[in-house]
């Protein structure tokens, strides 16, 4: 008896049973659970290795927690701070003409983009630190920047423009009219403004089927509004810019006569239209005349300047006394103009109609045998063949028209 109380009260949750109870228990014991404790061994829990932060921060101050975790803060932040990225090799360096180019190209990308805003949407601003409430509508456009220009290319620019500011010259592409005045507030820019016609004269050689419209386009009457009293220096810098030829390359000729002095103003000449050449054309447009003389004339091209009423070649008197040199007449300057060109001479009220054709057609580099396809039309009237200049009618300075027959 005395062990089953010790057992109770060495193991209170556990119901002890002694060896008398136990056959008058038995049925009760089958139906009356008991709670039974199983006590179950856990494993140890393996705890994890510290870590070297760990341990350098236990090893700082183990006694305050608190200030270790602030000594690592401040630690891995100038940790941080010290730290330098690492380098990148050589060739991935730019050079600076590299970053002089990057920075052109990012104006010029700056540049390129314009930033519309509408004038009813404007944004209201807030007293306070906000930003403003409506927000203006912003409408972005791209332009596409111009090309980049050689120093070559920017050096003739500048130098064009020069020229045109010496030359006071302003340009209108549309009706091709140029504007020509000198800035220079010496001369007198009170006087009227005559307009002048300059046509430039294409190279013979380049007059071929299939460059009709190149050759149209570079022989289009050109129209130069300039001052009385302005030279023809300026005149000849306005053309040498729209015709993109050097000043010095160009020629303007008057009734077929070169004009040297440049000097001289449209007033003192009189001209209100005139040709213009390249020198080589010129040259080589003089050489074809000289040529188209002689063969016409022989051995006596000056023959054109007394008459040219026969085209035959002359021929000297086997005497060696020569005739008396006939009266001076007075010769009639003429202006042809036809489908082949046009053609500046003078000749005496004597001279065929016929001369005049086969001289045409020798200027013109056509030969001399299809002069008989053309004539000669002048107020609506026809001439051709033995018709003279006398029977025209005409003046000095007049226009005259050679068509086909």
């Amino acid at each position: 008896m005395e062990e089953s109380m010790r057992a109770k009260r060495l193991t209170p949750d556990v119901e002890v049973i002694s060896s008398g109870e136990s056959d008058r228990d038995s049925d009760v014991e089958f139906f009356t659970h008991k709670h039974v404790k199983r006590v179950s061994k856990k494993r140890p829990r393996k705890r994890p290795e510290p870590t070297t932060s760990q341990l350098s921060a236990a090893s700082c101050d183990i006694s305050d927690p608190e200030e270790g975790s602030n000594a690592e803060r401040q630690r891995r932040r100038k940790a941080k701070a010290r730290a330098k990225p690492p380098s990148l090799p050589e060739w991935t360096r730019s050079r600076p003409s590299q970053e002089r180019g990057r920075s052109r190209a990012v104006e010029r990308e700056r540049s390129a983009s314009i930033t519309l805003v509408s004038d009813g949407d404007t944004p209201k601003a807030d007293k306070g630190k906000g930003r403003a409430t409506d927000k203006a509508k912003r409408r972005r456009v791209e332009l596409t920047p111009p090309p980049v220009l050689a120093e070559e290319e920017l050096a003739d620019i500048e130098r064009q423009s020069r020229l045109l500011e010496e030359a006071g010259v302003v340009i209108n592409d549309v009706d091709d009219v140029v504007e020509v005045g000198s800035p220079s507030p010496v001369r007198d820019r009170s006087g009227p403004q005559v307009q002048i016609t300059v046509q430039m004269v294409v190279d013979p050689d380049k007059r071929q089927p299939g460059r009709e419209q190149a050759v149209a386009a570079y022989e289009k009457r050109r129209i130069f509004h300039v001052f009385e009293t302005d030279p023809l220096s300026d005149l000849l810098h306005a053309l040498a810019t729209r015709v993109q030829v050097p000043v010095d390359q160009l020629i303007l000729v008057y009734e077929g006569q070169r004009i040297f002095l440049s000097e001289k103003t449209p007033k003192q000449l009189g001209i209100k239209f005139t040709e213009g050449y390249e020198l080589p054309v010129y040259e080589k447009v003089q050489q074809a005349e000289r040529k188209a003389r002689l063969a016409l004339f022989g051995d006596n091209p000056r023959r054109t300047d007394k008459d040219l009423d026969e085209g035959e070649p002359s021929r000297r008197s086997p005497s060696p006394l020569r005739a008396p040199l006939p009266p001076a007449v007075q010769k009639v300057k003429l202006h042809l103009r036809g489908p082949k060109g046009e053609l500046h001479f003078s000749a005496a009220p004597t001279t065929l109609v016929s001369t005049i054709l086969k001289f045409y057609c020798n200027k013109q580099g056509v030969d001399a045998s299809e002069a008989h396809r053309f004539r000669l039309e002048f107020d609506g009237e026809h001439f051709e063949g033995n018709s003279t200049v006398g029977d025209m009618d005409v003046e000095s300075g007049d226009l005259i028209d050679v068509s086909y027959r």
